[in-house]
């Protein structure tokens, strides 16, 4: 028998942090993953990281466009803090995309709004490889 313990960290890692502040796209991220991922929602960062801290995830989804943060200063607190961890930008800002190659984080990609569902997860897919 497994011990509980290891049960759940088995769980954890299919589980996804979600930093974002937009109720519409939490909704969409949540649907587009369901089944193959929990998906944990935070609006803030610092309740992520707090949730990061006890639990081992798959990986992280950030929004570039936080209201009360900067999406780029919590990736790069998230690469410092776990520098193995995927982190999966999101964001309607072509832009962001070029800012996000050019500081060669490693594990961070970039998927743009609006996004389909087969994108969002092959794309996660190939950021945990």
């Amino acid at each position: 028998m497994v011990p509980n313990i290891f049960l759940t960290k088995l769980v954890q890692m299919n589980t996804i942090v979600l930093i974002d502040d937009d109720c519409e796209l939490i909704n969409e991220v949540k649907e587009s993953l369901s089944g193959k991922f929990d998906v944990k929602c935070f609006e803030e960062p610092a309740e992520a990281f707090s949730y990061l801290r006890r639990y081992p995830v798959s990986a992280v989804i950030l929004d570039y466009q936080l209201r009360k943060s900067n999406g780029l200063l919590v990736a790069w607190d998230l690469v410092d803090r776990y520098p193995l961890m995927p982190v999966l930008f999101i964001s309607s800002d072509r832009e962001v995309e070029k800012k996000i190659e050019e500081l060669k984080f490693p594990h961070v990609d970039f998927i743009t709004k609006p996004f389909n569902k087969g994108e969002l997860n092959s794309t996660l897919t190939n950021l945990q490889r």
